[in-house]
């Protein structure tokens, strides 16, 4: 049997827990980062009528307002 001292079982004891807690962080980020929202196709825009921000497609001429639903028209910049 080994003889393991009680400063040196709990040494080994939060060793393992803190090497666990940080494989867990480190394949929460890795999963955060290859998941991250990639817009593309998508840009914002403010509506004209209430000045809220929102996200449209950019392939659209006429575009409905998220927030209040008037039809805004994107200008090709």
């Amino acid at each position: 049997m080994i003889e393991v001292s009680i400063s040196e079982a709990f040494f080994i004891y939060l060793f393992i827990s803190m090497t666990f807690v940080f494989i867990l962080w480190a394949l929460s980020e890795y999963r955060s980062r290859t998941r991250a929202v990639k817009v593309e196709v998508e840009e914002t825009m403010v509506c004209e009528i209430c000045l809220q921000s929102f996200v449209f497609n950019k392939h659209e001429s006429i575009v409905k307002c998220t927030h209040c639903g008037s039809l805004n028209d994107v200008i090709s910049g």
